[in-house]
């Protein structure tokens, strides 16, 4: 409107749903996949991705890795660009690089598989540490040998409520994963005082879904008295 004083609110396009290698379901390039993926992203008007490998955050580590070795290469291709000027080339193509992560935030996430068998998105603060989140996983029961398995032989410690919990007191937001789906919330768990806890815990912010049918169940369980929330929950798609 025309003289208003508020701010222009704006949309940003999202991905929390993101593989890497690090997870045996992934199924892009290998090669440079940091880089790559930034591309995807930037043809896309992606601006903010969260990566959630199964289990695991080597592949946030790995991105992390190799947005620090790009930037200390950058800052040695500047102490010695005028003696080698040939490197001109070379600098700009890791400026081009650098650029990239400049303008997408990725963020560190798991996509954790929690007692019966259900998966759930945690998104982390990018403030928190590689370390912090490899405690919480050998906590949530999953050792190095089972980081990154979709089907991993071992269910993990907790059950739904208790992961959303852990999560949380480390500043994490749960989304559940493909909810009307194999290992979703809406599937997977049937007990409905149980699943009706779940749909209300103040730590889940949203529901991945892949069929607008079952997006509406969702919405209509959301009107019950047992499943009335504080807060509202987002309903999303992730790639």
């Amino acid at each position: 409107m025309n003289g208003s004083t508020e701010p222009r609110k704006r949309f940003f396009a999202c991905d929390f749903h993101v593989h890497t290698p690090a997870s045996d379901c992934f199924q892009g390039p290998r090669g440079n996949w940091c880089i790559k993926m930034l591309l995807q992203c930037k043809q896309n008007g992606v601006e903010m991705i969260a990566i959630t490998d199964h289990n695991s955050i080597d592949g946030y580590a790995e991105f992390t890795k190799k947005k620090n070795d790009l930037l200390s290469f950058h800052q040695r291709l500047i102490q010695e660009i005028d003696n080698h000027p040939e490197c001109r080339r070379l600098l700009k193509k890791c400026e081009e690089e650098i650029a990239l992560f400049d303008r997408c935030q990725v963020l560190p996430g798991i996509e954790y598989e929690a007692k019966p068998g259900v998966h759930l998105l945690f998104v982390f603060p990018p403030t928190l540490k590689t370390d912090q989140l490899l405690d919480f996983l050998k906590r949530g029961g999953y050792p190095n040998e089972h980081q990154g398995v979709e089907d991993p032989p071992l269910r993990g410690a907790w059950e739904v409520l208790d992961a959303i919990d852990q999560a949380a007191e480390l500043g994490g937001i749960c989304i559940a994963a493909h909810a009307d789906s194999d290992k979703g919330i809406y599937n997977t768990v049937r007990s409905g005082a149980y699943r009706a806890d779940i749909f209300k815990s103040e730590h889940l912010f949203a529901i991945a879904f892949n069929s607008i049918n079952t997006a509406k169940k969702m919405m209509s369980l959301l009107e019950q008295p047992q499943y009335k929330r504080q807060s509202p929950l987002a309903f999303i798609q992730c790639s």
